[in-house]
């Protein structure tokens, strides 16, 4: 009967640990979960960041070049 109860003490004892070691998989899981998202979040921000960077470069670029084309047409018609 001792022996019984020890058994079923035992396999108690691993189900519970099973399910804290399930418990534990399903954290990190979740945390691995929420790294990607934050990873996604970042990459997303870093690329609007980018658009942005390569807007203003080009708006620069295009306004020097209007400027250098004035430049030459109001040299053109000074003579």
């Amino acid at each position: 009967l001792l022996l019984l109860l020890l058994l079923l003490l035992s396999l108690s004892l691993l189900l519970l640990l099973l399910l804290l070691l399930l418990l534990l998989l399903l954290l990190l899981l979740l945390l691995l979960l929420l790294f990607l998202l934050l990873l996604l979040f970042l990459f997303l921000l870093l690329l609007l960041l980018l658009r942005n960077v390569s807007a203003l470069f080009f708006l620069h670029s295009t306004k020097f070049i209007m400027s250098r084309k004035y430049d030459a047409l109001f040299r053109l018609t000074l003579g």
